[in-house]
C-alpha cells in the first residue's frame, strides 16, 4: 500500500523515515509483521508550531547578544581605551560578516537542511559571544586613578544638571608603556572585531531560513500569523539587552579577581567600569541552548493541513462578504502561471553558483529601475542610519549630557524606548488593516509620521546639561514583479546594511569625538575621551538625527508623488477605454454577450 495522494492543490505528503519503514512491512508477503505503533506515530518535531516557538526564542537570544554591545560600549571604552570612533566601527563589524554572505541565502535556501543550518549558524553565535568576553580574561586587572571621592565636585556625581563649579582634571596617566602593553592592546581589540565578525556570519541562516521553513510548512491562513508572533517576540531582543547591560554593569568589572583590600568606587563614581562580559557569558549561553532543539527538525515536514480554531472566528466576526469574492480562487491564464516562474527566486535551484553569481548583478539593476522600490530603500536607510546611532551611542549621550550612570542609561532605554517603537508598530499595522490603506494611503501615513517626528525633534537641541567647568581645559565653540518579491527583500537588507547599519556607526562616532575637549593618553597615543562640550554633542548628536529624518521625509514625499501620477495615469486609462465597451454591449445587443468585455 503506498502513500495516499490527496486532493488536488496539496503538496503530497512526503513519508518519513517511520513510515517507510511501516509501509515495508505491510508489502511484506503474508503481512504477519506488524509495526509498533510508537514507531508510526511522529515525532514531537514534526510540528511547524513548535518550530515557530523555537525560532522565536533563538532570535530573541540572537538578538539580544548582538545588541548587548551597545549597552555597554562606553564601558568597554572606559576600560580599554577606545575612542568613540573606534568602538563605533567595532558596533558595525557585526554587520561585515553579515553582509557579505547574505545574498547566497536565495540560492543555498532550497538545497540544504535549513533546521540544521540555522543549528550550526546559532552555535557560531554563542562562540563568538563566548570570544567577546575573552579580552576581559587576559587583560591586567583594571586600575584606576587615586583621587579621593571626596575631592571630586559635587556635579561629577551622578546628577541631573547641578550648578557647575570648577573642577581640575584629572592627570593624564601613561602607565606602563612598554612594547608587551601596547601588543596586548592590539590583541585584545582585534579579538574584539574577529568576534563581532563571526557574530555577523553566524546570524546569516538564522532569519531567512526560519522564514523561509514557516512559510513552507504551515498553513497558508496561519503563515501570517506565526510570522507576526515570530517578530513580535523578535522585537523584545534589544529591550531585554538593554535590561541585561543595565543588571550587569551595577556589578564592578573585575568581580572574579576583586583586590584583598576591596574598592573604593561606587556606582556613581565616574571612574567606575561594570562587568560588561558577564553580560555576553548569559546571553551566549541562552543561544546555545536555544540552538539545541533544530538538530532534531527534520529537513522537510508534512505542510499544516488545518487552520487556527480562534483565527476562523475572527475572520468569521471581522470580514465582509465582500471578502468572500476578493479571496475566492481566479482561473489563471497559462501566461501568467509561465511569469510566475521567470523570477530568479524561482530559477535560483537550477543555477549553479557561476551562473547565480551572472544573472545576480542584471536583476539587481532591474530591480532597481522600479522607482517605488528604490525610493523606499532610501527612505528606509535614513531611518536605519538614525536607528543604528541612536541604537550605538544614545546610552552613552544621556551619561553625558545628564550625568546618569551607564546602568540607569540602560534602563531607561531597555524600558522605555523599545517598547515604545512596538507599540509604533502595532498601531501602524492596525491603522492599515483598519483604514484599508493603500499603496498611496501608506506613503501619506509615512509622510505624516516623519514630518510629526521632525516637528517633536525640535525641542531636543535645547534640552540637555551645560557643559561642566574644567580648570585648564578651554571649551571648543559630545512597486517590484510579485515573483521577484523574495529577492527584492534580501536586496533591501543588503542596502540596509551596506548604507545605514555599517556606516552609520562610525559617522556617529566621529561626531561624538569632535566635541571631546579632553583625551586621556595612552602610551602616547591619544585613548578615551575624559570630557565632552555638553553644548557641541547635544547639537552635533541630535543633529545628525534631524538630517536623517529630513532625508526620509524627501524620499516619502517623493515616493506619494510617484504612487499619486501612477494612479492618475491608471484612472485615465481606465476612463478612454470604458466608452469602447460600452460602445461594444450596445452594438452586440442586450441579449447577446460580447466574448471580451472586461477592461
Amino acid at each position: 500500500m503506498g502513500p495516499r495522494i490527496g486532493p488536488a492543490g496539496e503538496v503530497p505528503q512526503v513519508p518519513d523515515k517511520e513510515t517507510k519503514a511501516t509501509m515495508g512491512t505491510e508489502n511484506t508477503p503474508g503481512g504477519k509483521a506488524s509495526p509498533d505503533p510508537q514507531d508510526v506515530r511522529p515525532s514531537v518535531f514534526h510540528n511547524i508550531k513548535l518550530f515557530v516557538l523555537c525560532h522565536s526564542l533563538l532570535q530573541l537570544a540572537q538578538l539580544m547578544i548582538s545588541g548587548y554591545l551597545k549597552s555597554s560600549i562606553s564601558t568597554v571604552e572606559k576600560r580599554f581605551g577606545l575612542s568613540s570612533q573606534t568602538s563605533g566601527l567595532l558596533a558595525s563589524f557585526n554587520e561585515v560578516g553579515n553582509t557579505a554572505l547574505i545574498v547566497f541565502v536565495s540560492y543555498f535556501g532550497s538545497r540544504v537542511h535549513r533546521p540544521r543550518m540555522i543549528g550550526y549558524g546559532a552555535i557560531l553565535v554563542a562562540l563568538a559571544g563566548l570570544l567577546m568576553t575573552l579580552p576581559h580574561f587576559i587583560s591586567e586587572p583594571y586600575r584606576y586613578d587615586n583621587t579621593s571621592p571626596e575631592d571630586m565636585p559635587q556635579d561629577f556625581k551622578a546628577s541631573l544638571c547641578l550648578p557647575t563649579t570648577s573642577a581640575p582634571a584629572s592627570a593624564p596617566s601613561n602607565g606602563n608603556c612598554s612594547s608587551y602593553t601596547e601588543t596586548q592592546h592590539l590583541s585584545v581589540v582585534g579579538i574584539m572585531f574577529v568576534a563581532q565578525t563571526l557574530l555577523g556570519v553566524g546570524g546569516v541562516p538564522i532569519q531567512p531560513f526560519g522564514i523561509s521553513y514557516i512559510d513552507d510548512f504551515a498553513h497558508n491562513s496561519n503563515s501570517p500569523l506565526y510570522l507576526g508572533i515570530l517578530f513580535a517576540v523578535t522585537m523584545m531582543g534589544p529591550g531585554l539587552a538593554f535590561g541585561l547591560g543595565s543588571l550587569m554593569l551595577r556589578l564592578y568589572v573585575d568581580i572574579n579577581q576583586m583586590p584583598e583590600g576591596g574598592i573604593s568606587l561606587t556606582i556613581k563614581d565616574p571612574r567606575w567600569v561594570g562587568a560588561w562580559w558577564l553580560g555576553f557569558l548569559i546571553a551566549a549561553g541562552a543561544v546555545a541552548l536555544a540552538a539545541i532543539p533544530y538538530f532534531f527538525f527534520p529537513k522537510e515536514m508534512p505542510k499544516e493541513k488545518r487552520e487556527l480554531q480562534f483565527r476562523r472566528k475572527v475572520l468569521a466576526v471581522t470580514d465582509s462578504p465582500a471578502r468572500k469574492g476578493k479571496d475566492s480562487p481566479s482561473k489563471q491564464s497559462p501566461g501568467e502561471s509561465t511569469k510566475k516562474q521567470d523570477g530568479l527566486v524561482q530559477i535560483a535551484p537550477n543555477l549553479t553558483v557561476i551562473q547565480f553569481i551572472k544573472v545576480f548583478p542584471r536583476v539587481l539593476l532591474q530591480t532597481l529601475r522600479h522607482p517605488i522600490f528604490l525610493l523606499v530603500v532610501l527612505s528606509q536607510v535614513c531611518l536605519s542610519s538614525m536607528a543604528a546611532g541612536m541604537a550605538t551611542f544614545l546610552p552613552k549621550f544621556l551619561e553625558r549630557q545628564f550625568s546618569i550612570t551607564a546602568s540607569y542609561a540602560n534602563l531607561l532605554i531597555g524600558c522605555l524606548s523599545f517598547p515604545s517603537v512596538i507599540v509604533g508598530i502595532v498601531v501602524g499595522g492596525v491603522l492599515v488593516k483598519r483604514l484599508h490603506l493603500g499603496p498611496v494611503g501608506c506613503g501619506a501615513l509615512c509622510l505624516l509620521g516623519m514630518l510629526l517626528c521632525l516637528f517633536f525633534s525640535l525641542p531636543l537641541f535645547f534640552i540637555g546639561c551645560s557643559s561642566h567647568q574644567i580648570a585648564g581645559i578651554t571649551h571648543q565653540t559630545r512597486g517590484v514583479k510579485k515573483e521577484d518579491k523574495t529577492l527584492a527583500v534580501g536586496i533591501q537588507f543588503m542596502f540596509l546594511r551596506i548604507l545605514a547599519w555599517m556606516p552609520s556607526p562610525v559617522i556617529h562616532g566621529s561626531a561624538i569625538d569632535t566635541t571631546c575637549v579632553h583625551w586621556a593618553l595612552s602610551c602616547g597615543r591619544r585613548a578615551v575621551c575624559r570630557y565632552y562640550n555638553n553644548d557641541l554633542l547635544r547639537n552635533r548628536f541630535i543633529g545628525l538625527q534631524f538630517f536623517f529624518k529630513t532625508g526620509s521625509v524627501i524620499c516619502f514625499a517623493l515616493v506619494l508623488a510617484v504612487l499619486r501620477q501612477q494612479d492618475k495615469e491608471a484612472r485615465t486609462k481606465e476612463s478612454r477605454s470604458s466608452p469602447a465597451v460600452e460602445q461594444q454591449l450596445l452594438v452586440s445587443g442586450p441579449g447577446k454577450k460580447p466574448e471580451d468585455s472586461r477592461v
